[in-house]
């Protein structure tokens, strides 16, 4: 301190302003904020010299950085529990689901229409936990911005005909009309094609379920900049107020407490505006009591020379399973299923026998014993499913490489199977170099329909 004032006295450059610790009197050390002036006292030049205490701003500072690195840990510690609780949840709820199914598939003209019900109730119920889970996950990767996109040029309007035709049995059993009007011509739109049908569908649904009469109208158009598409139905409509304060806020609903109307964990709302906001969307929400709710959904148009409109994979045509079954069973395919819940391992044979001799290995040097074995024979598998959380140190993408290091693998097909199916995303499996994966839980639909899609390419020469 003394040099800065011999400096300012000497006329040379030293800070107006610094921080300094200080002693009292009194022993205590202050923290303070010394600034100084030349000015002329009687004549003779000086320096005034100001000292404000910073003590307890620095001590409130310090406090709130340590508050804040708490508060930053408990969320990650959060997001870290609900990313594994999620899979902890999904692996049994996977069994159930798909026994569920089996059973309900064979069992179809054996058993009284009312045990058929039951399976079915199962069914759904399963499906509801599993969305549910679906909207935690998601949450909370928006939150803490993980949710990976893959923005790409879509067709608008397939989206809203797909919708139209996945809710028209829910909008039947209610006795509604769902009318989906065409656009006169095609609207393409940049969004991720998993998030945008997570989005649309999380609307289409709200707007079936909280309507009683009447109907729900999809409409999809466009402007210069945006594509468009609106969901309108004839229900009870909301408080505007509360659209603004509370609609898009998680685990919140119009009617809350114990004598609420609807059933529902209140996130799907929270959910859609965050996946359309991270497309770089916008949602607007008309609606009076007594009057329906219109809910339309804006994205950016592509550059006028960007890529053709991808075609969706998220929801291929739909295709008869026997058909399937029935042209599966003619390649005569060997599999190997690496799975090491016993559960899912169960399942996942008794799916596949219909349609292929299947080779069961709990862990990774099993599944490798399997394949030399196999090798020495002069033969391979034609295919192999993949579970990524195989115990010990030899986990599912290790397990990968060293398949692919024997030639005869080079090109086999091998799919991962995953509990964790967000954050990954499609293109994260196959950098992997997996040729296509599969999230748990798996009905036997969609894994034959994998199965035929990989089975069905040529192999590279």
């Amino acid at each position: 301190m003394r040099e800065r004032l011999r400096r300012r006295q000497q006329g040379l450059p030293v800070p107006s302003r610094y921080e300094l610790w200080i002693r009292r009197k009194d022993g205590s050390e202050r923290l303070v904020e010394a600034t100084s002036i030349n000015i002329q006292w009687e004549g003779q030049p000086a320096v005034l010299g100001i000292f404000r205490d910073l003590t307890a701003q620095q001590a409130a500072e310090a406090y709130l950085q340590q508050a804040r690195k708490k508060a930053l840990e408990a969320h990650q510690l959060k997001s870290t529990f609900l990313e594994l609780i999620t899979h902890e949840i999904r692996t049994p709820l996977s069994t159930i689901l798909g026994y569920a199914e089996l059973l309900h598939q064979e069992l179809a003209g054996h058993i009284p229409e009312e045990l058929l019900d039951f399976l079915s109730a199962i069914r759904a119920s399963g499906r509801r936990l599993l969305g549910l889970l679906s909207d935690i996950l998601d949450l909370s990767l928006l939150e803490t911005q993980r949710y990976q996109l893959s923005q790409r040029t879509l067709h608008l309007e397939h989206f809203a005909q797909q919708l139209a035709e996945d809710f028209s049995a829910m909008a039947a059993e209610k006795g509604l009309r769902l009318v989906f009007e065409p656009p006169a011509i095609p609207v393409r739109i940049l969004a991720d094609e998993e998030a945008l049908y997570r989005a649309l569908r999380n609307v289409v649904h709200n707007a079936i379920k909280f309507t009683e009469k009447g109907e729900v109208r999809l409409r999809v158009g466009q402007t210069d900049v945006e594509g468009w598409i609106q969901v309108k139905d004839t229900g009870p409509g909301m408080d505007p107020a509360f659209v603004r304060s509370g609609l898009f806020e998680p685990f919140r609903q119009e009617s809350e407490g114990l004598d609420r109307r609807h059933e529902g964990a209140g996130l799907g709302m929270a959910v859609t505006r965050g996946l359309v906001e991270a497309m770089h969307g916008r949602i607007l929400v008309e609606t009076a009591p007594g009057q329906g709710t219109t809910v339309t959904l804006y994205f950016p148009r592509p550059a006028p020379k960007a890529q053709q409109p991808s075609v969706s994979a998220l929801h291929p045509e739909a295709q008869d399973l026997r058909t399937l079954q029935e042209r599966l069973q003619q390649k005569h395919l060997h599999l190997l299923v690496v799975e090491d819940n016993p559960e899912n391992a169960r399942f996942l044979e008794l799916a596949l026998k219909p349609i292929a001799q299947v080779t069961l290995a709990a862990d990774a040097y099993e599944a490798l014993q399997h394949i030399d074995a196999l090798l020495q024979e002069g033969q391979t598998f034609d295919l192999i499913l993949l579970d990524l959380n195989l115990p010990g140190n030899f986990p599912g993408q290790a397990l990968l490489h060293e398949i692919r290091r024997r030639p005869a693998y080079h090109h086999t097909p091998i799919v991962a199977q995953t509990a964790y199916a967000e954050p990954f995303r499609p293109e994260d499996f196959l950098r992997e170099g997996f040729d296509g994966y599969l999230a748990k839980p798996i009905d036997r639909l969609t894994l034959y329909l994998e199965l035929d899609r990989l089975l069905s390419t040529p192999a590279p020469s």
